[in-house]
């Protein structure tokens, strides 16, 4: 743990030696009268609780001696290349009397990288599939579920498109299962490759069977369906398998929209689903969509 007083431009007025040098990698004279926010960065994600510590505005201090706890404050102390996460605890104390009267902030900080990389690597292992490292099944139908939920104000259309790989069976029994491996690996980065960044998702449901889902985008736009197009002439593109052979792999997806084809993530789900299978059954390496408000 490392101790510091904070005043309330705020500046780090006094510090101990070990702090400088773990913590800010700052001395106690180069950290003295330095503002918070030049030694250390505020994560984004908490900048409006952690603006009552390192912000300057520490006004729900002022007529308190107890210890205040805002959770979570995490401050990111660069160390060389690593940064360190701490958990920053805060109480007030008075020094001086008469006009040298004043009122300063003590915070106390605990050192949390190793938590929170912990906490990192779970999350990631129960939300992610070993093999390709897209979202699993839960991770995606939780996605969906979260979307279903939210109010239509907040949320929109999404559409989502469910995956077989026509031709993989033929693979595991030709080659082994290692190659099935890199097969499923190769679909995995393709797939990903042709999907916007940073808003859809795709994911393995297990098997050989993955999911795409297009958050904000209704099944009738044209982006939909050029990207439908687009997978299916990435896969069919031949998948070499090390120098035992090319693998060449099709495309069955079937296509479900919210709120078109369902008003929850179980009915979008099992729309997208029965479309695929609809694709499975007359002839493969295509796409169908799910009607609405009946079975494809």
């Amino acid at each position: 743990e490392e101790v510091g007083v904070l005043d309330q431009a705020p500046a780090a007025i006094l510090v101990r030696q070990h702090w400088g040098k773990r913590g800010f990698n700052l001395g106690p004279r180069h950290a003295c009268g330095q503002h918070c926010q030049r030694v250390a960065h505020v994560d984004h994600r908490v900048q409006a609780g952690a603006e009552k510590v390192v912000g300057g505005h520490l006004c729900d201090l002022q007529n308190s001696r107890e210890v205040i706890c805002i959770e979570p404050i995490f401050l990111s102390c660069p160390i060389g290349e690593a940064r360190r996460w701490v958990h920053c605890l805060v109480s007030t104390r008075v020094t001086g009397e008469g006009a040298e009267r004043e009122r300063l902030a003590e915070g106390v900080l605990y050192d949390v990288t190793e938590r929170r990389q912990t906490e990192s690597a779970v999350r990631q292992q129960a939300e992610h599939d070993q093999l390709t490292g897209l979202r699993n099944r839960a991770a995606c139908e939780a996605a969906i579920e979260a979307w279903c939920s939210a109010p239509d104000a907040q949320s929109g259309p999404f559409t989502a498109m469910f995956i077989d790989l026509d031709g993989f069976k033929q693979v595991n029994d030709r080659w082994g299962h290692p190659a099935g491996d890199a097969v499923l690996r190769e679909c995995a980065r393709r797939m990903k490759a042709a999907v916007r960044r940073h808003t859809d998702v795709v994911g393995r449901l297990g098997g050989d069977e993955f999911c795409v889902l297009l958050f904000g985008l209704a099944p009738d736009e044209a982006m939909v369906g050029t990207l439908a197009r687009q997978l299916l002439d990435d896969i069919a593109a031949p998948i070499d398998l090390a120098g035992i052979g090319q693998a060449h792999i099709g495309l069955s997806i079937g296509v479900a929209a919210y709120p078109m084809h369902g008003k929850t993530a179980q009915d979008v789900m099992r729309a997208a689903d029965e479309a695929m299978y609809q694709v499975k059954r007359t002839g493969k390496n295509s796409v169908a969509m799910a009607l609405p408000g009946r079975d494809p």
